[in-house]
């Protein structure tokens, strides 16, 4: 699914660190405008368009859902975030990002990190079997084994060659 997060608009607050974002995630053909009120100390206010002038402009008493400023700027998290509490999609426990190497298929969760690079979850061989290094939920096994089993992709845009042993077709037995 297709998802897009753009920002719309900037304006200065009240305060010299008060700085409000006005955003707009989009997913497949459903858009979620939302507000981002960054008060520079770490944290930051998110609102629906009506909550924030309700709370913003007439001072009413709304529920804003906080984040840290490092969930914010990172644009995975942030999207996930809005997804779950302003659109209310559920979203799977792992970004499975599936790329080849050199040898086979390296897969790894782009919500796990470790020495500055996505932690890689498992390996998937030309031959097509899976080996996991790390834990991955129920449902990222299946992605991983559904890959594994039917998947492929190729070496590059420039060399079309497969990057996992081919399927026998039906006509072949």
């Amino acid at each position: 699914m297709n998802t897009t997060l753009k920002l719309q608009g900037t304006m200065e607050g009240n305060k010299p660190s008060e700085v409000i974002e006005y955003l707009t995630l989009r997913v497949g053909g459903i858009s979620q405008p939302f507000v981002a009120y960054l008060k520079g100390n770490g944290y930051v206010k998110l609102f629906t368009n009506e909550e924030f002038n309700e709370w913003y402009c007439k001072d009413k008493e709304v529920t804003a859902r906080d984040i840290t400023q490092a969930v914010y700027d990172n644009d995975l998290l942030l999207e996930r975030f809005v997804k779950v509490h302003f659109m209310g999609l559920t979203v799977p426990q792992e970004e499975l990002m599936f790329g080849h190497l050199g040898n086979g298929v390296t897969v790894c969760d782009r919500l796990r990190e470790e020495n500055g690079d996505y932690l890689t979850v498992a390996h998937i061989s030309y031959e097509r079997g899976v080996t996991y290094y790390k834990t991955v939920s129920e449902e990222g096994k299946q992605r991983i084994e559904r890959f594994a089993q039917a998947g492929n992709m190729t070496q590059s845009a420039t060399q079309p060659h497969p990057v996992l042993k081919p399927i026998a077709s039906q006509s072949e037995y």
